[in-house]
């Protein structure tokens, strides 16, 4: 079963950001019993130890878009529960549309090579993330990619993707989840245990159709969450180029 603890990552020297704070506290409205857990540098030392890719998790040169994606994986597969990225909203009961026993995660497009990591759910051990795990070891060194959107199909949503492809074999047909009033919040993937949760219900909006200034909730309704794409890796890693680093 999925414990009830939400877990966030906050690396760097930089204090946790002001603008997220509202974010933060969503978490605390909808799902009040959960525990609340951020990780920052000072604790990865003991997830690293007993991780499957330490080099990627704590060598600082690699840059914040590889490190932090690793440990996201790491944390659910060595302690399960509900991982959010800082820039993530809760709207609504998150744990309606949770199947306990599944890892669970969100289509932010539709269509293929859509599977978003900022926000997933998982019981304590699933072998998927071994499985997605031991992929990126094989396949990705532990330097700093030159152009900072390679992270995306190194270790983030695309490598994802790959790796829940790889997990059910090609068997992607899936039984709706449906709320009370009709609306379909995502899919079973009985085959392998997994839920997509639907674009509507968890990515209401994506990066290139609305400013997050411009979010108003009740445009949403049926949203039990929303990313507001602040990409503060992609920024780092940019200036870190750009410096000549």
């Amino acid at each position: 079963m999925i414990p009830r603890i939400v877990h966030q990552i906050w690396l760097g020297s930089n204090c946790f950001p002001e603008r997220a704070e509202p974010w933060r506290a969503s978490i605390k409205k909808h799902l009040p019993d959960w525990e609340y857990r951020l990780w920052t540098d000072a604790e990865l030392a003991d997830l690293a130890s007993n991780s499957l890719c330490p080099h990627l998790m704590l060598d600082e040169r690699i840059g914040m878009g590889i490190r932090p994606d690793v440990i996201r994986y790491e944390i659910l597969r060595q302690h399960g529960g509900l991982y959010l990225d800082h820039d993530m909203e809760l709207l609504g009961p998150l744990d309606e549309i949770m199947a306990t026993d599944c890892v669970n995660f969100g289509f932010e497009l539709s269509g293929p090579r859509s599977i978003g990591t900022a926000i997933l759910a998982s019981p304590l051990g699933h072998p998927f993330w071994e499985l997605h795990l031991r992929r990126i070891r094989a396949s990705v060194q532990p330097v700093r990619p030159d152009n900072p959107w390679d992270v995306v199909g190194l270790t983030g949503p695309h490598a994802l993707d790959r790796s829940v492809s790889a997990w059910l074999h090609g068997n992607c047909h899936g039984r709706p989840i449906e709320t009370a009033d009709g609306f379909t919040a995502g899919w079973i993937f009985e085959h392998g245990d997994l839920v997509g949760w639907s674009r509507e219900a968890v990515y209401p909006y994506y990066y290139t159709e609305l400013i997050p200034l411009d979010f108003q909730q009740a445009d949403f309704p049926q949203a039990y969450a929303a990313h507001h794409w602040q990409g503060e890796w992609f920024r780092e890693d940019a200036e870190f180029k750009i410096r000549g680093l």
